[in-house]
């Protein structure tokens, strides 16, 4: 009778036991259609998001094409407003062109798909006039105001050798860069000057912004370079940013096989971002 009972307790064990797997293997069911519903809906926003960039893209690329003609009918006309309103809207087709394409990143990004990296070998005369063009673009249309000015660094440049080349996707690059020189406009102090620089060394390609204004301290770099999130001085400083700039320009190099490295601001208030290209090897 003794072990008639304990093998009906051990049966009853076994079977809650089953009726519980059972319950698990039907909800794990459930859970796993959920997901596979949720990246589809994902995919296929990460699609239209595309597909709306696509047709941003095209109105935003025929007004640049035009412009430099616009130049030329300005200059010897010696019209410096049109000339200073039609950099105003470089400037601004500029912006455009990055809000649009941060949104198609962030919907390829918050879908779980990565970012597409489509590298070509680029001079670094080809990348010095891309730096140049951003620098003088995010000058125009940051706030007047405060005064901040955008320069490439020529002592830099200089040192770089001229017939030296780098792989990269130039539009990824230009998307970073402008993102960073963004949020250099937004944090720096009041008449202050945000230099750009490229350097290169026997690993890496490296385009760096350097501006002085908020602080970044070594405890935030990890936080900053995830999704929606700032800096602890900046979220206290400045109510505008979303807090996906980092977090892009970081996914951007990671799909270059690279890194985005940002240096800890010093006692002068100084912070360095750099954008680091792996350099191929034969």
């Amino acid at each position: 009778l003794a072990i008639a009972g304990l093998l009906g307790k051990q049966l009853g064990i076994y079977h809650d036991l089953f009726t519980t797997i059972v319950q698990l293997k039907v909800a794990q069911g459930e859970l796993q259609d959920r997901i596979a519903k949720e990246k589809d809906l994902s995919r296929a926003h990460a699609q239209s998001m595309m597909d709306l960039e696509h047709q941003i893209r095209a109105p935003l690329n025929h007004a640049s094409r035009r412009l430099p003609g616009l130049f030329k009918l300005a200059t010897p006309i010696g019209n410096q407003a049109l000339t200073k309103q039609l950099q105003y809207l470089r400037g601004n087709l500029r912006r455009a062109g990055r809000v649009a394409g941060n949104a198609r990143l962030f919907s390829r990004l918050a879908s779980g798909q990565p970012i597409e990296c489509v590298a070509a070998s680029w001079s670094y005369d080809e990348i010095q006039q891309l730096l140049i063009e951003a620098a003088m673009d995010n000058m125009l249309i940051t706030d007047e105001s405060k005064g901040v000015t955008f320069g490439v660094e020529t002592e830099s440049s200089s040192k770089l050798p001229k017939d030296g080349k780098v792989r990269l996707d130039k539009d990824l690059l230009d998307q970073a860069i402008n993102d960073l020189l963004d949020n250099a406009g937004k944090y720096s102090d009041n008449n202050t000057h945000v230099k750009i620089e490229a350097s290169v060394s026997k690993a890496y390609f490296a385009v760096s912004v350097t501006n002085k204004g908020l602080k970044i301290s070594p405890a935030d770099i990890p936080t900053i370079k995830q999704r929606g999130e700032r800096g602890s001085v900046a979220q206290l400083a400045a109510g505008e940013g979303s807090g996906i700039g980092l977090w892009i320009a970081d996914e951007i190099m990671k799909a270059h096989g690279g890194m985005l490295e940002i240096i800890p601001t010093t006692p002068d208030r100084i912070t360095r971002i750099r954008l680091m290209f792996p350099i191929a090897r034969s």
